[in-house]
């Protein structure tokens, strides 16, 4: 990878880190807990907690808790959201919370895979293999 496409890939997650903020604390007109509202709040944690887990990615101190890290780190950032605004909901919470334990995952897992794991007497490297019939 080059300079100018690691430079375009820090611009995607950083929009992605803001959408994730903005849709985390940003507060309705009026009270809604439907489907669509908890979606958008889902949607919204897994966003911010992708764009985290990428960012602890590029650190070696946190790339082998990184998933962990962005679920913490984007659950907490909904609940404060959630807790700074005039009409607080647990639902509101639990949603951003599911939806962080998602996009962690997710990006953990799919987009950031293989992992190397350090130990003592030696270091492991995943590699994924996919054969299509």
């Amino acid at each position: 990878m080059n300079a100018s496409q690691s430079a375009c890939r820090h611009k995607i997650v950083i929009a992605y880190i803001l959408v994730g903020l903005i849709a985390a604390v940003a507060e309705p007109v009026q009270a809604y807990d439907g489907w669509s509202s908890e979606l958008s709040h889902a949607g919204g944690g897994a966003l911010l907690a992708g764009g985290i887990t990428y960012i602890a990615d590029q650190y070696e101190v946190s790339r082998k808790n990184r998933a962990w890290i962005g679920f913490g780190l984007s659950s907490a950032l909904g609940v404060i959201g959630e807790l700074v605004t005039t009409g607080t909901s647990a639902l509101d919470m639990f949603s951003h919370a599911a939806g962080s334990a998602i996009g962690a995952f997710v990006t953990d897992k799919w987009i950031l895979h293989p992992v190397v794991v350090h130990e003592k007497s030696a270091e492991y490297v995943g590699v994924e293999s996919v054969i299509r019939f």
